[in-house]
């Protein structure tokens, strides 16, 4: 952790993308299930569409008995089919598949962001969008079930999405590539 900062979890992200071996990176985080076969279908979307990054949609539950919902999912959809062009702020980080190329062409996650909470996927996917070179999708018979959690202290008062990102997000209008994956 640098003085200043809430977290690591933006470093952390680029460290693990930078010591990942493969192709294509799947983040599956905050206490999210999904059936056994998510990773195999994800990499057959890879297999057909690498310049894709693919959502999964589900709701969230009280507890692992999954009979009391808590949030439902506004991306599901039943008018486009199951599998569908979504918008770039539609890809959750909580269970989602992302070419490793498109990572490094955007030198990665912010990690200025560490001082602050929340916007890391927003803002990482962003500036994927601002390259014009990746499609975004949601494969909705991927579903996810996940638990309540509960936020960090201070989550409110320290989240980006209240001024900080805006001023950060003019440089990704500028420069949507950051230093912190380097591609040589």
């Amino acid at each position: 952790k640098k003085k200043g900062d809430v977290w690591t979890l933006n470093k952390a992200y680029n460290l693990a993308i930078r010591g990942s071996g493969g192709e294509l990176i799947v983040s599956w985080q905050d206490f999210t299930y999904a059936r056994p076969d998510t990773l195999e279908r994800f990499w057959r979307h890879y297999e057909r569409e690498p310049k894709t990054l693919i959502g999964a949609v589900g709701n969230k539950y009280s507890d692992p008995s999954w009979s009391v919902m808590t949030w439902k999912d506004p991306r599901e959809r039943d008018d486009q089919g199951s599998f569908y062009p979504c918008y770039f702020t539609d890809i959750e980080w909580n269970l989602c598949s992302v070419p490793k190329q498109a990572l490094l062409d955007v030198g990665g996650f912010d990690e200025n962001l560490d001082k602050y909470f929340g916007m890391d996927g927003y803002s990482v996917n962003e500036r994927i969008n601002l390259t014009g070179s990746y499609d975004f999708k949601l494969d909705q018979t991927i579903k996810t079930f996940s638990l309540e959690h509960g936020r960090p202290k201070k989550w409110e008062e320290k989240n980006a999405i209240h001024g900080p990102y805006n001023l950060i997000r003019k440089d990704y209008l500028v420069n949507h590539k950051l230093p912190f994956l380097q591609t040589s």
